[in-house]
């Protein structure tokens, strides 16, 4: 029915896009870039003057979706509609006593929103014609010449001088029209040398110091020639010398002049001499500026603040403001430049993004004022946020299951210990449907409820100037206590942590985390008898899960690290990598005794002793404008050390679910080759299975489809395994030679609505191949059905999220 449909309408698409054209007008639909090696065809092919129709499958639907919009459009009619609004309006405004008055406003803002939106109607088409479809691209003789002038220019500031750029015409059927770009590179141009002349002596040997040093990170010899990197290494001096105290420095005085030399044998037929040269303005030498003074100042607001304003000098800073209590030391910390040196761009702007992420000022604004012959008082002026500020959200929880509420509330105090603190509390409450193990009816309400609260201190919290070691790295302390209470048919749980850690930015692009304290008290009030009963089914067989339920301590130390070159929503090139470690119960494990079972515990609660390492990579790769691919490998490791025999549940690895494998339920999928049991009481591929090792896999296109609406085909492929035998699910151990075997895969599509602040998805993912299966059986894509079987096996599962997967 699906194929009947899609065929329907290719033909219609077909039949119908072209009725239009005129006599030797032809319709744009396709364009191809030839013969392109050394340069990027996609880059060519953006180039293009004019943006052909899409096609799929030969069809061009949204053309057909834009002519349907015709069919139910009129310019008259709209512009009757703009009348019609201004009679109505104009008339009730006329009514009112108080032409000025709130209503008359109301009215007359009202009035404009919905002419301004007939407006975009009148320029732009209905719906169907301005969001869903598009106009017919009628081929352009013009513009593709144009099109292949902007590829040669291109290959030109490449390197490739002697690029050819030839368009070739194919007329295909339905007076369609293809445009292939015939691409010859030629022979690339190397530069041969590269110097740097500057009319300023201290720029000249400011120049050459670093280039000394790092003579082949620029423009290093044999290169071939890139107009890209000359503009970036034109920006490269404009900002080494802004560092230097030149504050009226700009690009505009960086020219660049390029000799071509001949029958060089090094670098080919020709190699290229570029010359950097620096000028002086006209009315004289670059001067290099001073900072002779700093002066801090915080505007009131109706904060509860003193009405008289407070002067002090700190560190040589003057500072400003109507707030009696205020840590002069920890502003002057993110105050990088300083009375007395020279102006430095860097440091200008890592000041500024400093103070702004502190989360205490609505604005921090730099200004300079002139004092004499090369010298200016830095102003830098702020206004404080409020101090307090409350924020809640109310929303639909969606899992596997049926909908629930949630509630967010949160409540902040900023600077309340006048150390420009941020004190948060958050609370939470859930109610959400999962899959049961114990519910006749397959789902069941899960109730969540949590409390947080976290102190955080824009510094590394450590003894005397110390704690001040990495002011420029945006540095943070985080003091954070939580309890959450878990309640599901086959357990109660309660867990109550506290931590204490650091961050800092180590670059714009990387995260550097340290938690030096991280303990949580577990506390399982409640086992259901079944559930309790299949706990102890495996611990006859081996298998010591059950411990994982009993009151525990679990302390440890973790720190990550983070590398972000992207984000997903810009899509862009790029790649994501979150390196996680953690070293857990040394302390609690030399303090415990072991009990008649040989179970490690202090006062009845059990501890643990492991390690756990995990890595993340993603890769951003656009192939146009609308197209993405996404690669991602999640791959993890984690280790029972010493008498622990077990993991904490909480630690241990799960897959599945929307942001894993799709087509398996969440933390249901493995370990490896095993297959659950089917009884009275557990139903087929419903208990969570936990994890040691954990290797996932995805490979995801997104393409734009019209509007805010996305389209992605996904391949998702991993498990969790056990390190060692477990004989109480066996073929879930991991083993080098049948590792790969015993990985499941799932497919599937997705539909994405992506509003730029908030992307909701709806992924259906399709079993594959499933390891668990008899040999013979296990790819199951042959038997695919969108029905529930009865052994309780899914053949696909309907994913709906809140943001991207990964």
């Amino acid at each position: 029915m699906v194929a009947l449909l899609l065929f329907a309408l290719g033909v219609q698409s077909c039949a119908t896009s072209t009725l239009f054209l005129k006599k030797d007008q032809y319709l744009f639909v396709s364009a191809k870039i030839k013969g392109a090696k050394a340069t990027d065809a996609e880059q060519l092919l953006a180039l293009q003057q004019q943006k052909p129709n899409r096609t799929i499958l030969g069809s061009t639907p949204y053309l057909y979706f834009y002519q349907l919009g015709e069919r139910f459009y009129s310019k008259e009619k709209v512009k009757a509609k703009i009348e019609r609004i201004k009679e109505k309006y104009d008339a009730k405004i006329a009514k009112l006593d108080d032409p000025k008055s709130a209503k008359a406003i109301r009215l007359r803002s009202l009035k404009e929103q919905k002419i301004e939106k007939q407006n975009v109607i009148l320029e732009e088409g209905n719906f169907l014609m301005r969001t869903v479809g598009e106009p017919p691209a009628i081929f352009d003789v013009a513009l593709m010449e144009q099109s292949a002038t902007q590829m040669r220019n291109y290959l030109f500031n490449k390197g490739f001088f002697e690029g050819k750029v030839v368009p070739n015409i194919d007329t295909l059927a339905n007076r369609r029209i293809r445009v292939q770009y015939k691409v010859t590179e030629g022979e690339p141009q190397k530069i041969r040398q590269v110097r740097y002349l500057a009319y300023s002596s201290f720029i000249q040997h400011l120049i050459d110091s670093v280039n000394t040093k790092k003579r082949d990170d620029f423009l290093p010899a044999g290169m071939v020639y890139d107009q890209e990197k000359i503009i970036a290494e034109r920006e490269r001096i404009d900002k080494l010398v802004r560092n230097n105290g030149f504050y009226a420095f700009s690009r505009d005085y960086i020219f660049v002049e390029a000799d071509t030399v001949t029958s060089d044998s090094a670098y080919g037929t020709r190699g290229i001499n570029l010359l950097f040269k620096i000028k002086n303005p006209s009315n004289g030498p670059h001067l290099r500026y001073n900072i002779a003074e700093i002066d801090f100042k915080i505007l009131s607001t109706n904060d509860f603040v003193s009405n008289d304003t407070i002067e002090r000098t700190f560190n040589f800073v003057h500072y400003s403001t109507p707030y009696k209590y205020l840590s002069y030391r920890t502003l002057d910390s993110k105050i990088l430049l300083r009375p007395g040196s020279f102006y430095n761009l860097d440091l200008l702007n890592n000041s500024q993004a400093q103070l702004q992420a502190m989360d205490i000022f609505r604005f921090v604004n730099f200004t300079f004022d002139t004092l004499g012959a090369q010298k200016f008082k830095l102003g830098i002026t702020t206004t404080r946020l409020p101090k307090y500020q409350i924020s809640d959200e109310i929303g639909l929880l969606v899992s596997q299951g049926p909908p629930g509420p949630f509630v967010n509330v949160g409540f902040k105090i900023r600077n309340g210990l006048n150390l420009f603190d941020l004190f948060e509390l958050n609370g939470r409450y859930s109610d959400e449907g999962q899959i049961s193990v114990f519910s006749n009816a397959g789902v069941y309400r899960a109730q969540e409820f949590g409390l947080n609260s976290s102190l955080i201190f824009p510094a590394i919290i450590l003894p005397g100037r110390i704690s001040y070691l990495f002011a420029d790295r945006n540095p943070k302390s985080r003091f954070s206590l939580g309890y959450t209470n878990i309640r599901r048919p086959e357990y109660s749980r309660e867990i109550a942590k506290g931590t204490f850690g650091y961050t800092v930015n180590l670059s714009p692009r990387e995260v550097l985390g340290l938690n030096l304290i991280d303990a949580s008290y577990i506390y399982t009030s409640r086992l259901n008898s079944d559930y309790e009963n299949y706990l102890n089914t495996l611990k006859s067989q081996g298998n010591n899960l059950l411990q994982s339920f009993s009151s525990s301590l679990v302390t440890s130390i973790s720190a990550f690290y983070v590398f972000n070159t992207t984000s997903q929503l810009e899509k862009k090139k790029g790649w994501f990598l979150r390196v996680f470690g953690e070293w857990g119960g040394e302390i609690t494990s030399a303090l415990a005794k072991k009990d008649e079972e040989g179970v490690a515990k202090i006062n009845k609660l059990q501890v643990f002793k492991f390690s756990k390492v995990q890595a993340d990579f993603r890769y951003y790769y656009p192939t146009s404008k609308n197209t993405l691919w996404v690669y991602r490998l999640n791959t993890g490791v984690a280790v029972p050390r010493g008498s622990s025999k077990i993991l904490p549940w909480e630690k241990y690895f799960f897959t599945g679910g929307s942001n894993s494998i799709r087509a398996w339920q969440p933390r249901r999928l493995g370990p490896g080759a095993y297959r659950q049991s089917t009884d009275a009481v557990l139903n087929n591929f419903i208990a969570e299975q936990p994890g040691d090792v954990l290797i996932e896999t995805n490979l995801e296109l997104r393409q734009k489809l019209f509007s805010f609406f996305e389209g992605a085909l996904f391949i998702d492929a991993g498990n969790v395994y056990t390190l060692k035998q477990d004989d109480s699910r066996p073929g879930g151990n991991f083993e080098a030679k049948s590792f790969i075997p015993r990985m499941a895969l799932g497919t599937g599509a997705g539909l994405r609505m992506n509003f730029s602040f908030l992307v909701i998805r709806f992924d259906l993912g399709i079993k594959t191949y499933d390891p668990s299966r008899n040999a013979g059986e296990k790819w199951v894509i042959r038997d695919f059905s969108f029905k529930r079987k009865r052994d309780g096996n899914q053949s696909s599962l309907l994913n709906i999220g809140i943001g991207y997967p990964f």
